[in-house]
């Protein structure tokens, strides 16, 4: 448990207890996990197993769906699994920024897949593109400058 985590979760305090399954996992024994503590979450690790076992498919279709669709009705929202079993899955290649010798991942914004094109890899004047470079947008030929 990093200091940040630990701050965030002792703030997030009201938040969390109005939730059990969060509760038992963020404030064991009322209290906020301390820095360093360890943190153990069983739940997520069962289903990151069988997203890792069987894929999208066990996402989208089967019981981690179901069960998402359940939790998500139960708090008053409105996605069911037959939702979920439509929904189109895209895989993205993350967004990279390497800085100071560190390489950050993260995901592609909602609508990259169209908008990809209008993107490309900067560079300092006469210096190559490189594979490691981060990807920034550029406007469209269509779009006001």
């Amino acid at each position: 448990m990093s200091p940040l985590l630990s701050r965030t979760i002792a703030s997030s305090r009201a938040k969390l207890n109005a939730y059990p399954a969060a509760r038992a996992i963020f404030l064991p024994d009322s209290e906020p996990l301390r820095p360093g503590a360890l943190l153990v979450q069983p739940a997520l690790a069962a289903t990151l197993e069988g997203i890792a076992a069987g894929g999208a498919e066990a996402f989208y279709k089967g019981a981690i769906a179901e069960q998402l669709a359940r939790d998500v009705q139960a708090r008053g929202g409105l996605i069911t699994a037959h939702d979920m079993s439509r929904y189109p899955v895209a895989e993205m290649i993350p967004l990279c920024r390497v800085a100071r010798l560190h390489r950050a991942l993260g995901a592609a914004p909602m609508g990259a897949r169209r908008c990809w094109r209008c993107c490309r890899w900067p560079r300092r004047r006469g210096s190559p593109a490189r594979a490691d470079s981060p990807i920034v947008p550029r406007p469209s030929p269509r779009s006001p400058a």
